[in-house]
């Protein structure tokens, strides 16, 4: 017996020594990267895929997947390998009864007092003759309602919910489709929005050459809505100027420089060197310039409005415009131009069915200018049943065009309203103007960060982006609170609130259509969460490569066990016959 323990004991070392190799075949599982949304639906579907399939599978992010599953919509970019399979697992089936949210889209920034629109479309499966309530809230407390009555088995239909904020920061509101009788799923009816209310007086310069009637009520209407400061400059004669408000001496680039917009009346008496001015105003500065003319376009600012020249249109008795919204605003005169070039909008038009524009913006380098086509609007400025609307029309699209004037350094959040652990877009944009001359090689000195109410603070390192002047990085979401996303470049400050919440329900990145589309072109399938035996089919059905391994198996420690314990029989059994 003690030979035989010795010789297995000199076996194990000598096997030891010898380090054997033994090459072995093993099929690998699938590697598939689950994406999509972080419902608890959503997460319940991933979970029973990935039992029902077992170790067919595995359940892996960061390295390059075999196969693609999206639940229900991704909020974050889709990142997807060439030959990767991709299949899509929908909440409900296509031809369900079902009310969803299609698009949503946050309302960009709105001063104090001034009405931000939330739109939202939603899409209604078999509700044909039914009404639904769409309502925006927050915390509880509803905002604004439509309502809406279907008339098709499927429809699409946008709703405008209107609020007027009262204070500056950022709320959280929510935008909800009541759930209809026997719907599919109520988890795709609503979405949460970030509402950004800033609390800004914008500067608005006011000259006439001559004294005039168009731009003198006007300038009325927005010197008594204390979101302006307004300076006006208004030349009656040769006798020295009238003047209003801050100190505003004459029309130059560099007296502009501070404003936000400049309102001009009479402007067919502005000389070569204003309208250069303008014109550098607008194209550098990004400012808004509003022209209020009261007889036909001549002289050189003509130009920047329409280079085909304008059309006259005289009218028996006033005629009311007409847009996208209510305008409030009736001529009886118009110059109307005769073409409006590329990014030019139709703000108001003469009539529905000829649609001549008689008010229109035009994009001139980094601003926007608008003319006002109807030349004695201001003669029936009391003549309809609103007899405020003329000045809510001027206030509100001069606001508008004011508060779309770049600052000097400006800072945008994406989403400005995330959940723990998403990743949030900072970009910054700095005024090439106010930018100091850069040394060969070194570019300007641009810092952001994100700061939490107890002053912890975390920095987001930017990088240039495409635009110049702009920067950009990426961060990762907090825990929940409240925070200020602050950017500092050339001396210039600027900050914008952000929300961290748990179980923000983000509006959809990607369409029904545009997710089947990527599926079939890659090869995956399309399935509901009803019914999944398609997708586990297909995945079973894929490439599993067999991995082969080379195992070396006298490196184990564990050898060291068995080798002692044969040694210690070895020379115990020789000690109980008295051998040494």
């Amino acid at each position: 017996m003690t030979r035989a323990l010795r010789a297995l004991a000199v076996l194990i070392a000598v096997a030891g020594v010898i380090d054997p190799a033994i090459a072995v075949s093993r099929r690998q599982p699938v590697r598939v990267d689950f994406l999509g949304s972080s419902s608890a639906s959503a997460i319940a579907v991933r979970d029973q895929l990935i039992r029902d399939l077992g170790p067919d599978i595995a359940a892996e992010t960061g390295e390059p997947p075999g196969a693609v599953v999206i639940v229900a919509d991704p909020h974050d970019a889709l990142t997807l390998s060439e030959g990767v399979p991709v299949s899509v697992v929908t909440r409900v089936s296509a031809n369900a009864r079902n009310i969803r949210l299609v698009n949503a889209a946050p309302p960009g920034a709105v001063l104090v007092g001034q009405e931000a629109i939330v739109s939202a479309e939603f899409e209604a499966v078999g509700l044909r003759g039914e009404a639904s309530t769409i309502e925006l809230d927050q915390d509880g407390v509803r905002l604004a309602v439509a309502e809406h009555r279907w008339t098709l088995d499927r429809e699409r239909f946008t709703a405008r919910l209107g609020y007027v904020p009262p204070a500056a920061g950022i709320v959280k509101v929510t935008v909800s489709a009541r759930s209809a009788r026997g719907e599919a799923s109520g988890e795709d009816n609503a979405v949460d929005l970030p509402l950004l209310v800033r609390a800004r007086t914008l500067r608005v310069a006011v000259y006439e050459p001559r004294p005039s009637w168009a731009a003198g009520f006007v300038r009325r209407a927005i010197e008594s809505d204390p979101l302006f400061t307004t300076s006006s400059l208004v030349r009656p004669s040769r006798s020295p100027v009238v003047t209003a408000g801050p100190r505003f001496t004459r029309l130059s680039a560099d007296a502009l420089a501070s404003y936000d917009a400049v309102l001009l009346g009479a402007p067919e008496d502005l000389t070569e060197s204003e309208v250069s001015a303008l014109t550098s105003f607008c194209e550098l500065r990004g400012g808004a310039v509003i022209f209020l003319p009261d007889r036909r376009p001549s002289g050189s600012y003509a130009r920047l409005v329409s280079s085909s020249g304008f059309d006259e249109a005289l009218l028996d008795k006033p005629a009311p415009l007409v847009g996208d919204g209510p305008i409030g605003v009736s001529a009886s005169e118009f110059a109307l131009p005769r073409r409006l070039g590329p990014g030019a909008i139709a703000v108001a038009s003469l009539s529905q069915q000829v649609a001549r524009a008689a008010i229109v913006s035009v994009p001139l380098g980094r601003g926007r200018i608008l003319f006002s086509g109807a030349l004695d609007a201001w003669r029936f400025r009391a003549t309809g049943p609103d007899e405020a609307a003329f000045a809510r029309f001027w206030t509100g699209i001069i606001a508008d065009l004011a508060a779309a004037s770049p600052r000097r350094v400006s800072i945008s959040v994406h989403p400005a309203l995330a959940a723990p652990g998403d990743r949030m877009r900072f970009r910054v944009a700095v005024d090439s103007l106010v930018l100091p001359p850069q040394r060969d090689g070194e570019g300007p000195h641009v810092r952001a960060s994100l700061v939490a109410r107890n002053g912890t603070e975390h920095f987001v390192r930017l990088w240039p982006a495409a635009d110049p002047g702009v920067f950009e990085g990426d961060v990762v979401a907090p825990q929940a609170g409240s925070y200020d996303a602050r950017a500092s470049a050339a001396g210039s400050t600027a900050d914008t609130p952000v929300i961290v919440a748990d179980g923000v329900r983000h509006p959809p990145s990607f369409d029904d259509e545009a997710l089947k589309m990527i599926a079939e072109t890659s090869g995956g399938v399309v399935v509901d969460a009803t019914d999944t035996a398609p997708l586990r089919r297909h995945l079973s059905g894929l490439n599993r490569h067999d991995e082969r391994r080379t195992l070396h198996p006298m490196r184990s420690g564990w050898w060291s066990l068995p080798f002692a314990s044969v040694l210690c029989a070895e020379w115990a059994l020789r000690r109980r016959r008295g051998a040494r």
